[in-house]
């Protein structure tokens, strides 16, 4: 057990790393350049003098998303305890993401069709708001959700949510710095944390349904 729980504190500190040196290096094959660069002016009288450009995107990202998703946790805690539970099994996770690529394509459609006219413009950016949201409130339920198994498999299940959800978030913030792995961990999660939203009705459980407007003009 005491292995395990070194397992997790040594990832974290390799997430670190790597959002260190992304913001250094930048990712993909710009890290190559920098380094043939740097070996082919070795033997220049200021090889030692060159600096890396530095750009914080990548911990600044981690930074503003960790202040965001603590917001979120505070906000609506019994919604994404709900969105959390509701990832399981291969069948329904192949459902939830369908469902998210369903309703991505929906919210597009919205926004495409809707900056055509100056009247229905707006409806374009709040359509990618309601979008945005909903696919960052099921991304951070998934990260809490893989982060709490993996606390608990390494018997740190006592741990606070805010840990577990920073932790979760650092550990995918590492992994989006790798070249294409980093975009297609991006559009899986962004995929599947939306359908996983949409499909609990937004953390509430209840179906989607009409009913309440047939009961409405019943009465």
């Amino acid at each position: 057990m005491i292995n395990r729980k070194w397992l997790v504190y040594v990832l974290g500190i390799l997430a670190i790393l790597v959002l260190l040196v992304a913001d250094i290096y930048y990712p993909g094959s710009a890290i190559i350049d920098n380094l043939l660069e740097k070996i082919q002016n070795m033997d220049h009288p200021a090889a030692f003098d060159r600096h890396p450009n530095v750009e914080s995107l990548y911990i600044s990202g981690f930074l503003a998303g960790y202040a965001a998703a603590i917001v979120l946790l505070f906000s609506v805690p019994g919604r994404v305890a709900f969105i959390a539970r509701s990832y399981r099994g291969k069948r329904e996770l192949l459902r939830q993401f369908s469902i998210g690529l369903a309703g991505n394509f929906i919210f597009i459609a919205i926004i495409v069709l809707s900056v055509f006219t100056p009247f229905t413009f707006p409806l374009a950016i709040f359509s990618g708001l309601i979008l945005f949201a909903i696919s960052f409130l099921g991304s951070i339920a998934i990260l809490f959700r893989l982060a709490s198994d993996f606390f608990r498999w390494a018997g740190l299940e006592n741990s606070s949510p805010v840990v577990k959800t920073g932790y979760g978030l650092l550990i995918f913030s590492s992994l989006v710095t790798l070249p294409y792995l980093g975009v297609a961990l991006r559009f899986f999660l962004w995929l599947l944390g939306s359908g996983i939203v949409i499909s609990s009705k937004v953390g509430s459980g209840n179906k989607w349904t009409l009913r309440p407007l047939v009961e409405e003009f019943e009465q």
